[in-house]
């Protein structure tokens, strides 16, 4: 963000902020983020067809190329149901980069236990990209941490979705999604872990 002095946003449209947002580049005017998130769900139709224009993630010859970036950011700062949707349009197809890998969970379970409907869909979309749905099994443990009255849903859930692909012999999915699995210390879940070591999943490192 520059050192620039803080300009006033509060006379500019929606459409015209997140246009500032997408020509910004690394450049963010102080402020803009700030009053992009006052806007609320005014914002989030904007930031969302941002985050998936396909145009700006291939644009990496100008600032323009760090938009998609930023809207699925403020995305999650805005804690929004209706940006939900979004995001599993988003994580369907095979984007696999460090952005997402690294920040996406996070900003999925910001959400709140109002994604875990949405989360459930991405972690079991089988077109999407391995560590795409690894993303909605993360968000999906993290909201299990923060709100321990979801916890028995999401173990539920997690266990039926590790099953299913112990049956499939999708081992590459169930090795990167075992260890979130056994963070939430449900015996249960230990006990599918446990049982699918002995099967010849290479995990055992859960247990040295």
């Amino acid at each position: 963000m520059n050192d620039y002095p803080r300009e006033s946003y509060s006379d500019l449209t929606a459409e015209e902020l997140v246009e500032r947002l997408i020509n910004a580049g690394l450049d963010i005017p102080q402020g803009l983020p700030d009053e992009i998130l006052a806007r609320g769900i005014g914002a989030v139709d904007l930031l969302g067809r941002v985050m998936l224009d396909e145009t700006l993630w291939k644009d990496e010859s100008s600032p323009r190329g760090w938009a998609p970036i930023h809207a699925m950011h403020l995305l999650g700062g805005l804690k929004a149901s209706e940006a939900l949707p979004y995001f599993e349009k988003f994580l369907v197809p095979d984007r696999n980069t460090d952005y997402i890998t690294e920040t996406m969970p996070a900003i999925l379970a910001a959400h709140g236990p109002a994604a875990l409907e949405s989360l459930k869909r991405i972690a079991a979309n089988r077109n999407a990209e391995v560590y795409n749905r690894s993303a909605g099994v993360r968000a999906m443990c993290l909201i299990a941490y923060r709100h321990p009255e979801r916890k028995p849903e999401a173990v539920e859930f997690l266990r039926y979705l590790f099953g299913q692909t112990l049956e499939e012999g999708d081992d590459e999915f169930l090795e990167v999604i075992s260890d979130d699995i056994a963070g939430l210390k449900d015996s249960r879940a230990m006990e599918d872990i446990r049982r699918a070591v002995k099967e010849g999943l290479p995990c055992e490192s859960f247990f040295s």
